[in-house]
């Protein structure tokens, strides 16, 4: 009864220190395969709060864009997406303000600061052409 004791007790801290191996393995496995996914996630959780109150400021050209249009009498309907309002009013400026309206808020891309010069640029000369005609 001493041995069988001894075989259950050898048995039973080698079967807990196997099952623990392969459970860490597996979670190794696991972090590897989807760690950029996880931390990805976590990223966009944890940032997107900080990112709603910046959300207006991120895309205030295209406010002043829409602004502008309004001033002029020009409105986007609803079935237009705002791209497709752009390509309506024929002008150049509004099309890469919108495109780059487009990257901002539905792809999450940041502008570089060339871009916020060009699309600056942009508005100005809309903003001459509001004033010159209005």
């Amino acid at each position: 009864s001493g041995a069988i004791a001894t075989i259950r007790s050898y048995l039973t801290g080698n079967v807990l220190v196997l099952v623990m191996t392969l459970l860490a393995s597996v979670l190794i496995v696991l972090l590897v395969l989807f760690g950029r996914r996880i931390l990805s996630f976590a990223r966009r959780g944890f940032s997107r709060s900080e990112e709603e109150g910046r959300t207006y400021s991120r895309v205030q050209f295209y406010e002043r864009l829409i602004a502008l249009m309004e001033q002029r009498g020009m409105s986007r309907d609803s079935h237009l997406t705002p791209l497709e309002f752009a390509k309506t009013l024929n002008s150049n400026e509004a099309i890469l303000i919108t495109r780059a309206y487009n990257r901002v808020r539905f792809g999450n891309e940041d502008l570089t600061a060339t871009e916020k010069r060009s699309i600056e640029r942009a508005l100005l000369a809309l903003e001459q052409a509001t004033d010159k005609n209005g």
